[in-house]
C-alpha cells in the first residue's frame, strides 16, 4: 500500500475517533443538562423521593424511631397543605409559559404571602413545616406557586432565577389584579426560591409593590453555588474540583444561562424593604456564607438592621426568632404565630444554627 493511502486512512480514523468523542461529550452534556434543568418526578414518586431525602440528610432509616417521627411530621405537613381548601390559579409568564399556583384564602387577611419553593422540589414539601402555622395565624392569604418546569407549571427547564424572578413578578401583578382590597405583599422563598425572590425584589417593576422578603437558605451567586456543590456534593479530589466547576459553568453558559442574572449581590444595596434571612450553619448544599454575603452588603435605604443567631436542636424544626421575625411580618400588617411547626422542611433537615436578619421600614 502506498504511503499516501496509509496517511489518508490514518486521517480518516482520527476524524472518526474525534467524531465519536464529540458525540459522547454531547450525549453526556445533554444527560447532565436534562438531569440538572429538567422536570422533576410528580405524584407518588415525588413524595417518595422527598421522604428519602429527609432520611438521607439525617442518616436515619425508615424503621428507626427518629425516621418514623420525621416521616410522620413530613406527611402531616404535606397533608395540611393538600387538605386545606384552595383555588388552582394560572397566569402566563412573560415568555408565554403557563404558570400554576394554589391560592389559600383566609377571612379578613391583612396581607398576601407568595411562597416560592426550591430546586427540584414542590411547595407542599418545602413549606410543609411553615404552612400550618402560617395558615392558622389567620393573617395572610397564601399563594403557593409552582416554579416553571415544576408541578402544573409549564416549561421544559428551570433557570435558577434567571427567568423565575420575572415569573414571581407576574404573580405579584396577578395578586394586585385579582384583589378587591389592595393588601401588602410579601415574598417567601426557600433555596433556589430564596435567590429568586431576592432577584425579583430588585426588579424596577416591583419597586414599591412589596412589603418584605423572607429568604431561607438562598444562594447569593449561582456560579459560586456550583463551586460549593462540586466541593461538598462530589467525591472528586480537591485538585479536580475547580476544573469540574468550570466545566459545569461553561456547559450551562453555552446553553443560555446568564450567570450575571443569577447573582443577587449587585442589587442588594439598593433594596429599601425589610428582609429576613434564615440559614443553617451546617448546610452543605447551599453554605451559610451565601446569606452572610447578602447580609454584609450595605443596607441602602433600610434602617434598624439586626442579626439574631438562633440555636436549633439536633433534629431542628423551623426556628422562629420572635423579635426579628415579628418585625418583618408586622411590616405586612399581619400577625404570625410563634408556636413550633408540625413538619420538617428541606432546610430544616440541613441541621445547624440559623441566622436571621430583619430590617424595619
Amino acid at each position: 500500500m502506498k504511503p499516501i493511502w496509509i496517511v489518508l486512512l490514518c486521517l480518516l480514523g482520527a476524524a472518526v475517533l474525534a467524531a465519536l468523542v464529540w458525540l459522547l461529550v454531547w450525549y453526556v452534556e445533554q444527560r447532565v443538562l436534562a438531569k440538572a434543568l429538567g422536570r422533576v418526578p410528580e405524584g407518588a414518586d415525588a413524595q417518595a423521593a422527598w421522604e428519602q431525602h429527609v432520611l438521607r440528610k439525617q442518616g436515619w432509616t425508615a424503621d428507626s424511631e427518629q425516621g418514623r417521627a420525621a416521616l410522620a411530621r413530613v406527611r402531616a405537613g404535606v397533608a395540611a397543605v393538600q387538605e386545606q381548601p384552595h383555588e388552582d390559579v394560572f397566569t402566563p409568564a412573560t415568555d408565554g409559559t403557563r404558570l400554576h399556583a394554589r391560592l389559600y384564602r383566609v377571612p379578613h387577611a391583612h396581607a398576601t404571602v407568595i411562597l416560592c419553593h426550591g430546586y427540584h422540589s414542590h411547595a407542599e414539601h418545602d413549606f410543609s413545616a411553615q404552612f400550618p402555622a402560617l395558615y392558622a395565624s389567620g393573617g395572610c392569604n397564601l399563594l403557593l406557586i409552582d416554579e416553571r418546569a415544576h408541578g402544573l407549571s409549564e416549561g421544559k427547564c428551570l433557570t435558577f432565577g434567571q427567568l423565575e424572578r420575572y415569573d414571581i413578578a407576574q404573580w405579584v401583578h396577578w395578586v394586585r389584579a385579582h384583589s378587591r382590597v389592595q393588601r401588602p405583599i410579601a415574598l417567601y422563598g426557600v433555596s433556589m426560591g430564596a435567590a429568586s425572590v431576592l432577584l425579583a425584589a430588585q426588579l424596577p417593576e416591583l419597586k414599591g409593590e412589596l412589603a418584605c422578603v423572607v429568604a431561607d437558605c438562598g444562594y447569593s451567586s449561582f456560579e459560586l453555588e456550583i463551586a460549593d456543590a462540586v466541593r461538598h456534593g462530589t467525591r472528586a479530589p480537591r485538585w479536580l474540583q475547580k476544573p469540574l466547576a468550570r466545566i459545569c459553568v461553561r456547559i450551562l453558559r453555552r446553553n443560555g444561562l446568564d450567570f450575571d442574572a443569577v447573582d443577587t449581590t449587585p442589587g442588594m444595596a439598593a433594596l429599601d424593604l425589610p428582609i429576613l434571612f434564615f440559614h443553617g450553619d451546617a448546610d452543605t448544599f447551599v453554605p451559610l456564607h451565601h446569606s452572610e454575603r447578602n447580609y454584609a452588603l450595605p443596607a441602602g435605604g433600610r434602617s434598624g438592621s439586626s442579626l439574631s443567631p438562633v440555636r436549633s436542636t439536633p433534629c431542628p424544626r423551623r426556628s422562629t426568632p420572635s423579635a426579628t421575625g415579628t418585625s418583618c411580618w408586622s411590616s405586612c400588617g399581619a400577625t404570625r404565630t410563634t408556636s413550633g411547626p408540625s413538619a420538617t422542611s428541606r432546610s430544616d433537615e440541613r441541621a445547624g444554627r440559623s441566622s436571621a436578619k430583619s430590617v424595619r421600614l
